[in-house]
C-alpha cells in the first residue's frame, strides 16, 4: 500500500524559534509510527537564502492540509503570523481544506485572538521550559487576600505576578474594577 503525503505548515513568532524546535523533535518521533502516511513538516527555516519568502509561504500555506499554531504573545504581536498565515488557514478550516491545531506554547490570553479563541487548544507540558534555578515555595498572608477579596466584591477577581517573589496585584476582572491590591510573599520552607 503507497503511503499518503500530509504536509504540516508550523506558523510561529521567530522569538519561540527554540519551542519550535522542540515541538519539530518531539513531532518526529510521534509520526514515523504511522506508517500509512508520509508527514513533511515545514516552517519558514525551509526557505532558501535568496528564495522569494512570501511565495515560498503562499506556496506551502496552499500545499498543507494541516497547520500548527504556535500560539504565544509573540505570535499575537505579528502581523504577519495573524493577518496572514492564521487567516489564510482559517479560511481553509471553513473550506474543509485543512485542519488546524492551535498549540498554546506560553501563558497567553486566547481571547485576544478572536478567529481562534472558540477553539480547543493544546497546551503541551513544557510548563518548566524557561524554568531557571530551584523550585520555591511562597504563600501570601490570608488576612490581606480576604481584606483584597472583601473589598473588591466581584465574583471573578484576577492575579498577576510577573516573578515568583514578586508582589502579586489582586483586581477585579472587569475592566473598570475600582480597586487594586497589592500583596506581598513569603518564602516558606519545606521543613
Amino acid at each position: 500500500m503507497e503511503s499518503q503525503t500530509v504536509k504540516i505548515f508550523i506558523s510561529y513568532a521567530h522569538e519561540d524559534k527554540e519551542l519550535l524546535e522542540l515541538l519539530k523533535q518531539h513531532l518526529k518521533g510521534h509520526l514515523i509510527r504511522h506508517q500509512h502516511y508520509e508527514f513533511q513538516i515545514w516552517d519558514d527555516n525551509e526557505i532558501a537564502v535568496g528564495q522569494d519568502w512570501e511565495s515560498q509561504i503562499n506556496t506551502a500555506i496552499e500545499e498543507s492540509s494541516v497547520c500548527l499554531l504556535l500560539i504565544s504573545s509573540f505570535f499575537a504581536s505579528s502581523k504577519y503570523c495573524t493577518n496572514k498565515e492564521l487567516t489564510e488557514f482559517i479560511t481553509k478550516s471553513k473550506e474543509k481544506r485543512a485542519i488546524v491545531f492551535p498549540i498554546l506554547i506560553r501563558s497567553f490570553s486566547i481571547e485576544n485572538i478572536q478567529s481562534i479563541s472558540s477553539k480547543q487548544f493544546f497546551t503541551p507540558d513544557w510548563s518548566d521550559y524557561d524554568k531557571k534555578g530551584e523550585d520555591i515555595k511562597i504563600a501570601f498572608n490570608s488576612k490581606f487576600v480576604i481584606e483584597a477579596l472583601r473589598v473588591i466584591g466581584d465574583d471573578q477577581i484576577k492575579i498577576d505576578m510577573t516573578t515568583s517573589v514578586g508582589p502579586a496585584v489582586i483586581q477585579s476582572a472587569k475592566e473598570d474594577g475600582a480597586y487594586t491590591y497589592l500583596i506581598l510573599p513569603v518564602r516558606i520552607s519545606d521543613d
